[in-house]
C-alpha cells in the first residue's frame, strides 16, 4: 500500500492559524496613489498580498466604477501563500519529529524511570512496601 501524507495535529492547528493570517492580509484595504498629471487618486478597494490582485475604484466619482484584475498579482499571491504554508508545515513537522524522537529515546534508555525512582514519593516509600508508611504520613513513628 502506498504511504499517505500524514500531518501531526499540532502542525494542522498552526497551519490553520497561518492560513487565517494570510486571509486577513488579503482583506480589502484602501490604496492611494499619485497619477501622472500630479493628482491623487484613491482606489476604493484593493485586494491581495503581497501584490494587489483586484482594484475596485470609483475615483471618488459615484457615477464611475471600475473593476480591474491583475493576473500577475493573483499568481504571485497564490505562490507566496503556498510557499509560506509549505515552509511552516516543514518546520512544524521537523519540530514534532525531533520531540517524538527524544521522548522515544528517553523511554528506551529508561531515563524517565530513573527520574521517577529518585523522586521522594516515587518507587519505594518510607515503609519499603512501595507506599508511604505511617511514620511519613503522621510526621514520625509511634
Amino acid at each position: 500500500m502506498a504511504s499517505r501524507l500524514q500531518i501531526h495535529l499540532a502542525s494542522a492547528i498552526v497551519l490553520m492559524f497561518c492560513a487565517a493570517g494570510l486571509l486577513w492580509l488579503n482583506m480589502p484595504y484602501p490604496l492611494v496613489y499619485r497619477q501622472a498629471d500630479g493628482t491623487t487618486a484613491v482606489v476604493d478597494d484593493c485586494f491581495g498580498w503581497p501584490l494587489p490582485m483586484n482594484y475596485s475604484s470609483t475615483m471618488r466619482r459615484p457615477w464611475y466604477w471600475r473593476n480591474v484584475w491583475n493576473p500577475l498579482g493573483i499568481e504571485v499571491d497564490v505562490l507566496v501563500a503556498a510557499l509560506l504554508l509549505v515552509a511552516m508545515w516543514l518546520c512544524c513537522e521537523a519540530l514534532a519529529r525531533r520531540y517524538y524522537s527524544r521522548t522515544a529515546e528517553s523511554a528506551e534508555t529508561g531515563t524517565d524511570r530513573e527520574v521517577i525512582q529518585r523522586l521522594p514519593l516515587g518507587g519505594q516509600g518510607g515503609d519499603g512496601k512501595g507506599g508511604c508508611g505511617p511514620e511519613k504520613q503522621h510526621g514520625g513513628g509511634r
